[in-house]
């Protein structure tokens, strides 16, 4: 099998980097989610949304500039999705 589309990572594109964790559980943090761009598409940013529990306040955070440490456990009362959404601004060129 031979592929002849070639993706990128746009979170990789916009900040050298994938995000640190899109989903945050009891045995694993880390990143599972992407939005992948390939052909003529130019990235303008792109960042993972986070939710605080306490406060219900989000916060776009870029590439790993985070400490995952800090990051509540999902699904929970503030956020039901066990998936932390990811966001890209893209230019269709």
């Amino acid at each position: 099998f031979s592929d002849s589309l070639a993706f990128s990572s746009a979170s990789a594109v916009a900040n050298g980097s994938e995000p640190a964790a899109t989903t945050v559980t009891d045995t694993f943090t880390g990143c599972l989610d992407y939005v992948f761009l390939s052909g003529r598409v130019a990235v303008q940013g792109a960042e993972v949304l986070h939710f605080d529990v306490g406060t219900g306040a989000c916060k776009a955070v870029r590439g790993g500039d985070h400490d995952t440490a800090a990051l509540d456990m999902i699904p929970n009362a503030s956020h039901p999705s066990d998936h932390m959404p990811v966001v890209a601004n893209l230019l269709i060129l």
